[in-house]
């Protein structure tokens, strides 16, 4: 009867061993699971605010971007990096509870070491210097690019728009994709999907390239200051940035059970696409622009400020 006991005993306390950490773990993911969700939709928030925020004017003088009321010209105007970084964390906080919490707001500072700002015709990396000053914004970094075969330096833009140097002449146009695409039959510039898929690749090539890097610094400087952090470099994938956008890349043991929230948050503002501006000169000898393609010698111009400053007016007859 004792033996029986003891053997009872022995089964129940295996069971406990092997089945209660399974059952323990599950609810573990499970609510990890739902803290996870919790996060996406906070560091969405967050990204959300900060990219309205990049985009905020003084000056009002074109019609290309339509952001909380406000208009402007995204292509030309200086982008809020400060004060969109500002607004994130503002909205991170907010969202986390911990307005008031010092020491809770640097600990998730630190699981977000890079934030990127992609504008019209470059990118920014925000992330922490090595001389131990903090955070920092890059310098611009183009969406660039060399066709060798056609020995060209190409700058994409979020648009058709397109700087091209020719290295062999020393030539350089600026203007929509199809206008330059004649003097470079065999380029990227000639087919529309071409050109796009080219565009993309080239632009998540630099952001991705960036992530590795910055990545490597990061866990450098986490050595450096004996942080017990380690962290992997986020995968940007094959994408399609089309709207100046703020994202930023989490990670850390932020959530709950075993799992570790790694995840970024990619919100963009709502562009209204520019509309290409082309200047002739007319019969009578008078400098005009329009939004077609009439006349010969057409010069290209990003918008209608670009034009007016060159010395060229509105042509009454094609705009209204």
């Amino acid at each position: 009867m004792v033996q029986k006991s003891i053997v009872t005993v022995i089964i129940f306390y295996f069971v406990l061993i092997v089945f209660l950490p399974v059952r323990i773990n599950s609810e573990a993911m499970q609510g990890a699971e739902y803290s996870k969700n919790t996060y996406d939709e906070i560091l969405t928030d967050a990204t959300n605010d900060a990219s309205l925020q990049l985009i905020k004017t003084v000056k009002n003088n074109s019609i290309e971007i339509l952001a909380e009321g406000n208009k402007s010209n995204y292509q030309t105007m200086d982008l809020n990096l400060d004060q969109a970084l500002d607004r994130f964390y503002r909205t991170l906080f907010l969202n986390f509870n911990i307005e008031d919490d010092y020491a809770r707001q640097q600990a998730i500072k630190i699981n977000i070491p890079i934030k990127i700002v992609a504008g019209y015709d470059s990118y920014y990396v925000d992330y922490w210097s090595m001389d131990g000053n903090g955070e920092r914004w890059s310098d611009k970094k183009l969406y660039s690019t060399i066709d060798n075969e056609n020995n060209l330096a190409i700058r994409f833009t979020l648009d058709d728009n397109v700087y091209v140097k020719d290295i062999s002449t020393g030539e350089e146009f600026q203007g929509n994709r199809a206008d330059i695409a004649s003097k470079y039959p065999t380029s990227c510039l000639v087919d529309e999907a071409t050109f796009n898929k080219i565009k993309d690749q080239v632009i998540n090539q630099h952001i991705q390239q960036d992530l590795e890097y910055y990545t490597y610094e990061a866990n450098t400087i986490a050595r450096r200051n004996g942080w017990k952090l380690s962290f992997n470099t986020p995968y940007w994938g094959d994408r399609s940035i089309t709207s100046i956008a703020f994202i930023a890349f989490m990670q850390g043991d932020v959530v709950q059970g075993t799992v570790k929230y790694n995840n970024f948050g990619y919100s963009t503002t709502k562009i209204v696409k520019n509309k290409s501006v082309y200047g002739y000169t007319n019969s009578n000898g008078v400098k005009l622009y329009s939004y077609e393609k009439s006349g010969n010698n057409l010069i290209y111009f990003a918008n209608e400020i670009e034009a007016a400053k060159n010395g060229y007016s509105p042509d009454l007859n094609k705009i209204k």
